[in-house]
């Protein structure tokens, strides 16, 4: 094994650690604990979305430019800033700093990685192997998110501040770990070139706008994504409130995220037994179904059930949705246009996470029928149905 391709296995441990949130089941009520209201909670991933869109391209072009371990090891220092924040956090302005140091380590690390796996296996003369090196490296953080919650939920049953910090430092620790292994990577000599604009100019949000496939699948998309993305933060008051013990939040979070690893290892098999239409309305349903459940009834025993079937269920939506949104869009405007969609989704959920976290602080009830409102939006006003599926261009 060369020097090069021991990268792609190191870069594993790397994202495993770097996925090691020791706090993931029990946040929430860390958050509630450091004074926060629900609005400012779901603000904080606002906030993180924010930076990503404003970082992205800059951190991707010190990488192309500097190199993909040097920036690697800037997204590990920026992980290890967010969390040194989360212990001495207890207002909105020093939860915003973490998400900002956050968003940014995310920014470094995204372009970065896959570049350098790619680059790793091609001077080693295996580019072919490029989807299974792939599929390995995203499957440590499947790995991560069966490990770390139940132990984590065990440590903060009590839900008592030395339990978080407890939590936080393991954290730390892991960060610190993928930082070691980082520095031992083997970077790729890269040619100097002269860097371009990567400014989106009014054509690309004029072809955004004519699209109607384009569109209407990048709608569609993004109710359901800022429904899910709240939803992470508001099982766990419910799983409370439902009487669900706390030191098995984390035995449920890695049984669901165990769930959405072979659903999506087997979503080729069932795109075959079904249409993505049909899919694509399931994933959709689901979750409106479920977040109503959850918004009514406070039983264990239900919460539980109705939390994996809407974790595992609407994880097939982003593969399928994934695909159709890229047949849509020509080689050249690619990465350009997804930026754009990206920011899209950044600003609808920058507007509405904060709405979703007020009515939650009025009712927690109230805030999963608005999940559930969400959901219906996405599956009444911005219905996909067979012609937006097709494979030619409109």
């Amino acid at each position: 094994m060369n020097k090069y391709y021991k990268n792609v296995n190191k870069l594993f441990w790397v994202n495993l650690f770097n996925n090691c949130f020791w706090l993931s089941s029990v946040v929430t009520f860390f958050y509630l604990q450091r004074n926060l209201s629900y609005a400012e909670i779901l603000s904080l991933g606002a906030i993180m979305g924010l930076t990503i869109i404003l970082f992205e391209i800059p951190t991707g072009v010190i990488a192309d430019k500097y190199g993909r371990k040097k920036s690697l090891i800037f997204s590990s220092i920026f992980f290890m800033l967010s969390m040194f924040c989360y212990l001495i956090a207890n207002n909105i302005f020093l939860f915003a700093l973490a998400f900002i140091f956050l968003g940014i380590g995310i920014t470094f690390a995204s372009g970065a990685t896959e570049a350098l796996i790619y680059d790793s296996l091609k001077i080693s003369k295996k580019e072919s192997e490029m989807r299974k090196s792939m599929g390995h490296f995203f499957s440590a953080e499947v790995l991560a998110g069966v490990i770390t919650p139940p132990l984590a939920s065990i440590i903060a049953k009590d839900l008592i501040p030395w339990q978080f910090n407890l939590l936080i430092y393991l954290t730390l620790a892991s960060y610190l770990a993928a930082f070691i292994i980082t520095l031992t990577l083997k970077d790729i000599p890269l040619k100097k070139y002269e860097i371009k604009s990567f400014a989106i100019s009014f054509k690309d949000l004029k072809l955004l706008k004519e699209n109607k496939k384009l569109r209407r699948l990048a709608l569609n998309r993004v109710f359901i994504a800022v429904a899910m993305s709240s939803f992470v933060l508001l099982w766990q008051p419910q799983f409370q409130t439902s009487h669900v013990p706390v030191a098995w939040f984390g035995v449920f979070l890695a049984i669901g995220s165990l769930g959405i690893f072979f659903v999506n290892r087997k979503i080729e098999w069932l795109s075959k037994l079904t249409t993505s239409k049909t899919l694509l309305i399931i994933s959709g349903l689901a979750p409106a179904i479920g977040f109503i459940i959850l918004g009514l009834v406070f039983n264990p025993i239900i919460a539980v059930i109705t939390y994996l079937l809407i974790r595992i269920i609407v994880s097939v939506r982003e593969p399928i949705l994934s695909q159709h949104i890229n047949d849509s869009i020509c080689s050249e405007k690619r990465a350009t246009i997804l930026s754009l969609i990206s920011m899209v989704v950044a600003l609808i959920t920058l507007i509405l996470r904060p709405i979703i976290g007020a009515l939650t602080d009025v009712s927690l009830t109230i805030g999963f029928l608005t999940l559930g409102i969400l959901c219906v939006i996405s599956l009444t006003i911005f219905p996909i149905t067979k012609k937006y599926l097709k494979d030619e261009y409109e």
